[in-house]
């Protein structure tokens, strides 16, 4: 018999307090020229990522979302189809010939090597420079050695020019296509991703053309991670013009995801090259404008501001500008439209307005979804996790029961309930994500036998967001003061 006492048992959980499920993390799969493939460290400097992964599309990618102050994983995925080059064109009377032997791109490139003074390679030393973004940029002046071989840093691209004359102003260009992985080798990444319990992030971009075959891979991963409670989106890259008219490039992927669709919308694709200044210029000789999707954009874009922002707000994006004598912007959604219907994210110009524009912030989500647009999938995301975690606290504990029911005590249902409101109010109402919310437990369930399943209904009541605005404009005999 134990003696008698007065017991205090302190209640928690009152105040609907829960661990913050709202991340500014980023995480980023795709290629890279060397490093694990396994899920590593947050980085927010550049020196670190690029001493850990060297070079590459998706180190160059890290290295652009580090650059706006926005915490990234990488995840690099094995370069299953190794980068190569095209064909060289010289233009000039230069009887050297450029050769291209061992060279394996890291990146996608439109390489320009342009001399700028005359010799003889294997007698003298001409100097050259080289651009990796077909002209826009060049590279400080590089004196070629005799043996008329120079590895451009940091690309993989090996030059080897013939024992024979250079001259001033010749050019000698040619195509480079960057590395790619398999898409077996995405389900592994975000499965590894997914393992990473204590690891929270709100976005993921996944670096490479996606079609809708990968779509679906990366949709069923996606999936996947949502029935294990970790709730996130992936922004994928379009495939690319690929010397396709823009018209013709449109119908194509218009045709290859009709069909597409991601429950909830987790999956969204960015369409239309674009040119992006390089966050890792200054380690290669020269700011390049490389051609990227516009997924970039937008992914950097949403990571810039809040969950329920809508990320086509007419502020100009950073890291692209028009250039005389330069395509920059491949396919315009306010010039040619299409892409937006079809679900895409685009990106537009806008009359009168300097600078460009995400066109809409659009989900690959089936017809009559609610989560159309990106931002209602992040902010029930960060909805989803809340509501669980607070309701965990919850579980295998003791409530009393109506006496004469096996159902819970109004008391106490309104208890979890009220601390359920006052979770979701504070990591969502009180921050403006949404209008409101609503968390309604059930009072009848049968708590006394298997599965004694507590049932409960969460409700968001979103923001609104105006995307069309008519104005009547006219003159008036007399207004009043």
């Amino acid at each position: 018999m134990t003696l008698p006492n007065v017991n205090l048992v302190i209640q928690d959980g009152g105040l609907g307090a829960v661990q913050a499920q709202e991340s500014d993390i980023v995480v980023v799969l795709g290629c890279a020229s060397t490093g694990p493939t396994t899920v590593s460290q947050v980085y927010t400097r550049k020196a670190t990522l690029t001493a850990d992964y060297g070079y590459g599309p998706g180190v160059e990618a890290a290295a652009f979302y580090i650059d706006a102050g926005v915490p990234t994983v990488f995840v690099r995925l094995p370069s299953n189809t190794p980068g190569s080059v095209g064909s060289v064109t010289h233009s000039g009377t230069g009887a050297s010939v450029l050769t291209l032997s061992g060279s394996v791109p890291l990146d996608d490139g439109e390489v320009i090597i342009k001399w700028l003074t005359s010799g003889t390679i294997g007698t003298d030393t001409p100097k050259f420079e080289y651009s990796l973004d077909g002209g826009i940029e060049f590279s400080a002046p590089v004196r070629m050695g005799t043996p008329g071989t120079y590895t451009i840093p940091n690309t993989g691209i090996a030059l080897t020019f013939s024992a024979s004359t250079v001259v001033a102003g010749d050019t000698y260009s040619f195509p480079a296509t960057g590395p790619l992985w398999l898409a077996a080798d995405i389900s592994t990444a975000m499965a590894a991703l997914q393992a990473k319990n204590q690891l929270l992030w709100r976005l993921i971009h996944l670096v490479g053309p996606t079609n809708a075959s990968v779509a679906g891979t990366v949709d069923t991963a996606v999936q996947s991670m949502a029935t294990a409670f970790r709730y996130t989106r992936v922004i994928c890259d379009s495939v690319g013009l690929g010397g396709a008219s823009e018209s013709s490039w449109m119908t194509t992927i218009e045709a290859n995801f009709a069909t597409f669709s991601s429950v909830d919308g987790r999956v969204l694709i960015g369409a239309g090259p674009t040119r992006i200044m390089t966050a890792l210029g200054p380690s290669t000789g020269g700011n390049w404008r490389r051609i990227r999707s516009v997924a970039w954009l937008a992914v950097r874009r949403a990571m810039q501001l809040t969950i329920h922002a809508d990320i086509s707000i007419l502020i100009p994006l950073e890291g692209i500008s028009d250039l005389t004598g330069f395509t920059v912007v491949y396919h315009d959604e306010e010039t040619l439209g299409g892409l937006d219907d079809a679900r895409f994210i685009t990106i537009r110009s806008i009359a009168g307005r300097v600078g460009y524009f995400i066109g809409n912030p659009n989900a690959m989500a089936p017809s009559g979804s609610d989560f159309t647009l990106l931002q209602f999938g992040l902010v029930a995301d960060v909805g989803c996790a809340v509501v669980r975690q607070y309701f965990l606290t919850a579980l295998n504990t003791s409530v009393r029961l109506t006496i004469g029911t096996t159902h819970i005590l109004e008391r106490d249902r309104q208890t979890l309930e009220a601390g359920a409101q006052r979770a979701m109010f504070n990591a969502l109402v009180s921050k403006g994500h949404c209008t409101a919310t609503e968390t309604d437990v059930a009072n009848d369930d049968d708590l006394t036998v298997p599965p004694r399943q507590l049932t409960v209904n969460e409700f968001i009541q979103p923001l609104g967001y105006i995307k069309k605005i008519k104005i009547t404009f006219g003159f008036k005999a007399t207004i009043a003061a």
